[in-house]
């Protein structure tokens, strides 16, 4: 499972004339270290008739059906 994002805060600010573009830009992010324990993942739970669009066999292959995960993260 990725880490949380952390929350982050920015500012910044431009100079435009005829000639010239300058700006400059801010960016801290605050420290993170929690990660997610434990997590729950859901895949098609109303087994529907699913097909991957961008695919060549979409008209002859469907999508898996209903499936659901439980999973753990460990630290040791």
């Amino acid at each position: 499972m990725p880490r949380i994002p952390p929350q982050r805060v920015g500012r910044g600010v431009y100079l435009r004339s005829a000639e010239w573009f300058g700006r400059v830009s801010l960016l801290y992010a605050f420290a993170q270290n929690d990660i997610a324990i434990v997590g729950v993942l859901g895949n098609n739970l109303l087994n529907e008739d699913i097909r991957n669009h961008v695919s060549y066999t979409k008209d002859q292959v469907l999508m898996p059906g209903a499936s659901a995960r439980l999973f753990a993260s460990v630290k040791y």
